[in-house]
């Protein structure tokens, strides 16, 4: 995989994927860069301090030199295409978006780099500032997967806003369970578009874990 990671010239470290018949190259977690990167964190002590510390580098610059910024808040285009850098990214969640990033990207050290801890913490502001999806409570694309984004800035930063802001998301996630539930008459059983994903987060917000499936826990 590490052969595999494409240099761009005033951007970072890609990679291109074959899906669907297209190489393209995907920021978020679920189909691209970040989540090639889960397991290469995860492995850090397969891998040396050298080779970690040469990932950890390239990824920061990455993440840094794609993401979208203003003063209070950062964001990441689903699929980053050379040949129109000033695309705006129009998705906030797990999949695609901010709160993936940060998901995903939180337990690179702090202190490397100042902007990628910015970026962090300005996705998480982007996360609370665009609120509870409409898509739902689940993981993949709802306001508990998005949730999770804050309870990975609280141990990252130590700071309790963001595990207020978790709860209050945890509360969101309830009312649209209830009212899902209400609307279709039964519950949606699985883990990353359904209720038992909303179940993993409401009890990470009670003991004040980050413990995302699949990439924290199996």
């Amino acid at each position: 995989m590490l052969s595999e990671w494409e240099k761009i010239d005033g951007i970072g470290y890609l990679w291109s994927p074959d899906l669907y018949g297209r190489k393209r190259k995907y920021l978020g977690p679920v189909h691209g860069f970040t989540g090639n990167v889960i397991p290469l964190i995860e492995g850090r002590e397969l891998l040396g301090n050298r080779t970690y510390e040469d990932i950890c580098s390239k990824v920061i610059e990455t993440v840094v030199n794609t993401a979208t910024t203003n003063e209070k808040h950062a964001n990441w285009v689903a699929v980053f295409e050379e040949s129109d850098r000033t695309k705006t990214p129009n998705l906030v969640q797990h999949c695609h978006g901010a709160p993936g990033i940060v998901t995903a990207l939180s337990k690179l050290p702090r202190g490397i780099d100042t902007r990628f801890d910015q970026c962090l913490e300005k996705g998480g502001e982007l996360t609370w500032h665009a609120g509870a999806l409409r898509k739902g409570s689940n993981l993949c694309h709802g306001t508990a997967g998005n949730g999770y984004a804050f309870l990975k800035l609280y141990q990252r930063t130590k700071n309790d806003l963001w595990l207020e802001r978790a709860r209050v998301f945890a509360m969101n996630a309830i009312d649209q369970c209830r009212l899902s539930k209400e609307l279709y008459h039964q519950g949606r059983y699985t883990l990353w578009t359904g209720d038992l994903g909303t179940a993993v987060y409401l009890w990470d917000c009670i003991k004040g874990d980050a413990n995302f499936p699949t990439i924290d826990v199996f």
